[in-house]
């Protein structure tokens, strides 16, 4: 097994900063298996009290351990969560520290004034940790890797008039939110209404879907158009039947990749029109939401990426040194230099995640010693840095 270190400070860093990578329940059991395990550096220090340094040893060794196992759990779970359910987490996971650490092995430890400095390496079982989590109803449900926000945007019309209200929109909305995923308030999407591309994007323009989506800062605008139709009222014993069609796309607004269409129809009678028109529309609105929103959450786990442009690369070779770095960075599965111009010493390199995100990644950038790296910017997924 891959031996992936962490460093405490960074990490920390980012579970308070919110900047924790997350990942769709049904996916995080596949790849978590019950005997899954991580190996996990750590560094704490421990205060020597009445110049006892055995206790303090036996003090800095409990709480590496448990700090090995907080990292792992930072990982599962939202700061949000661990705040509001800090006593529940305490007694439950952090209690059970000896049960999750599998072995351990103290790398150094040194006396640095009126404290003691530990470095410990320990095999944590991550599919116990996240078993137990899934058990507590902490972990984050349907929501993916990058934590994305979410946009819905559709059109609707009832006999070819235009309704002021979309049932599917509201449909999907409530989808996404029931899932664990953020998603823009109904009050910004309509003010976007107004604007005039709005219209290309409801029709299927994935480019002005796109700009719309990142003038609203959403990783995920999904954007669609529904009708609903006369079908027939014979035969029906006095109700009345009408026929909806709703198609509708995910478009990821970095890339305008479009991730995925789904296009379903479906019936609805009632006594009254508009009743039976909304209950057609509100059936396609959940089927198309039943096929959507865990897909979307799928899909985006099997895309995780971040870009890296670097400059100020003297040399391939640096680059190839850079490159062996991060692929080592927890959460990365492969990288792919994409170019390098030898001129300026400007790379660009796409990363792979397995889970986390841009913020994290640039955060492990930051923390190289041996190639000390300056990052410039994180915009979405994209990272701008610099080689020192």
């Amino acid at each position: 097994m891959k031996s992936k270190k962490i460093m405490v400070m960074i990490l920390t860093g980012l579970l308070f900063s919110g900047c924790v990578p997350v990942g769709n329940v049904s996916v995080l059991k596949a790849q978590l298996a019950e005997d899954k395990t991580e190996s996990i550096e750590v560094e704490v220090f421990e205060p020597i009290l009445n110049n006892d340094v055995n206790a303090a040893k036996e003090r800095a060794l409990t709480k590496a351990q448990r700090r090995a196992v907080e990292l792992v759990v930072g990982v599962f779970v939202n700061a949000v969560t661990l705040v509001g359910k800090a006593e529940l987490v305490d007694s439950q996971i952090y209690a059970k520290t000896n049960g999750y650490v599998k072995k351990y092995e103290v790398l150094s430890e040194q006396q640095e004034g009126d404290s003691l400095k530990m470095k410990l390496r320990a095999l944590v079982k991550v599919g116990d940790v996240n078993k137990d989590l899934d058990g507590l109803g902490l972990m984050i449900k349907g929501a993916t890797v990058q934590n994305p926000r979410i946009m819905v945007l559709i059109s609707e019309s009832i006999d070819n008039e235009e309704s002021p209200i979309s049932t599917c929109e509201s449909e999907l909305t409530q989808q996404f939110i029931d899932t664990g995923y953020r998603v823009v308030e109904s009050a910004e999407v309509k003010k976007v209404r107004s604007l005039p591309n709005t219209k290309a994007a409801m029709e299927g323009n994935v480019e002005a879907a796109s700009k719309i989506g990142k003038d609203m800062k959403v990783d995920v605008i999904v954007i669609g158009k529904a009708n609903s139709s006369f079908n027939t009222d014979q035969g029906l014993g006095g109700f009345i039947s009408y026929r909806s069609t709703l198609t509708a796309k995910a478009i990821k607004t970095d890339s305008s990749e479009v991730l995925m269409t789904a296009t379903k129809q479906g019936a609805g009678v009632d006594v009254a029109k508009k009743n039976a028109a909304t209950t057609s529309l509100l059936k396609v609105a959940k089927t198309v939401g039943d096929q959507m929103v865990p897909n979307i959450a799928k899909i985006l786990n099997e895309k995780a990426q971040a870009q890296l442009t670097i400059s100020n690369i003297p040399n391939f070779n640096q680059l190839s040194e850079l490159n062996k770095y991060i692929q080592s960075m927890q959460g990365v599965s492969s990288t792919y230099i994409r170019s390098y111009e030898t001129e300026k010493g400007v790379a660009s390199i796409d990363i792979n995640l397995k889970y986390g995100n841009a913020q994290q990644i640039a955060a492990y950038l930051t923390a190289i010693k041996k190639f000390p790296v300056e990052v410039i910017a994180i915009t979405g997924n994209v990272i701008e840095a610099k080689a020192k």
